[in-house]
Formats: C-alpha cells, structure tokens, sequence
C-alpha cells in the first residue's frame, strides 16, 4: 500500500482538538478520514532526544580523548 497525500495544518489542529475534547484515537480516526497510526503520529510526538541503550560508559568523552592521545604517542607500553 502507498502512502496517502501528507497531513495538512487544518487536519492537524482538529486531531488537536478532538484529542483534547476526549476522542479516542479510533473515534478521531473516522472524523477526518486518516488511518489510526496518522492520528496517532500526531498525537503522541516523540521525544527529540532518546537515552543510548545498554550500561552507562565508564570513561569520559575527556578521559578517552586524553587515553587515545596518550596510547598513539608510543611512550608507553601495556608490558
């Protein structure tokens, strides 16, 4: 299946506002003729920044620049 044409400002004021006045997603779904998942993109806005997965890093962003320039010198060894 294609996509449909993209949703206009009009549209998106009134999922707005439907959702405000308590419509469920189906409900507001029917009233403008767009498909569930476009309501509920509308609605449920992501957040901008997400948390990286898995366990946090031991080492600073500094702390591995300074190991890495320390490291390619060649002055020292793991021995």
């Amino acid at each position: 299946m294609g996509r449909g044409p993209p949703l206009t400002d009009i549209e998106r004021g009134c999922i707005l506002e439907l959702h405000e006045a308590g419509f469920g997603l189906r409900k507001i779904s029917r009233k403008v003729e767009r498909s569930v998942g476009a309501v509920q993109r509308v609605i449920y806005v992501p957040p901008t920044q997400c948390k990286k997965p898995g366990p946090a890093t031991s080492l600073s962003d500094r702390e591995l620049r300074l190991l890495v320039r320390t490291a390619s010198k060649g002055q020292l060894s793991a021995k």
